[in-house]
């Protein structure tokens, strides 16, 4: 139980799993076969209540990770994401839809651009457009003024 993070309060939250933890843990029951289908039943809550645990936090982590908007953390969701829907435990099954559904939102979000911190090598267009005018008109006068200057010397 404690290995797949459920505790013993969790597990016995719902009046059936009460019923036969506690039968388990006195003692009532003595057949070999009741207690097999006992562990069985029990077993099938504690995996049940890890996938919803699971699922819980993925939705959690996500709505944190969305609202701070860092990219490092947004890929590092969709891998554990990733791992939850791949992943071949049973229990998970019935949860994977909204782990695909979380994982949308993931792939959905775009990291906002901080305009106060931009490269200095890149230049906007219209600047690179003033830049190429500007060293052309500078390379159109000082042509002109060397064909006036051999204009006067001639």
């Amino acid at each position: 139980m404690a290995s797949n993070g459920v505790s013993v309060q969790e597990l016995i939250s719902n009046q059936a799993s009460q019923k036969q933890w506690q039968q388990l843990t006195s003692g009532q029951i003595s057949d070999p076969q009741a207690i097999v289908a006992t562990e069985t039943a029990l077993t099938q809550v504690i995996f049940t209540t890890e996938a919803t645990k699971k699922i819980q936090s993925l939705e959690k982590k996500v709505q944190q990770v969305l609202k701070l908007g860092q990219a490092d953390q947004i890929a590092q969701l969709k891998k554990e994401l990733l791992a939850f829907i791949t992943d071949s435990n049973t229990y998970y099954a019935p949860k994977k839809t909204v782990a695909q559904n979380l994982l949308t939102k993931l792939e959905n979000y775009s990291v906002p651009k901080n305009d106060s911190v931009r490269d200095p090598n890149k230049l906007s267009l219209p600047t690179k457009i003033f830049i190429g005018a500007g060293v052309s008109l500078a390379i159109l006068v000082l042509g002109v003024i060397l064909v006036r200057k051999k204009r006067k010397n001639l």
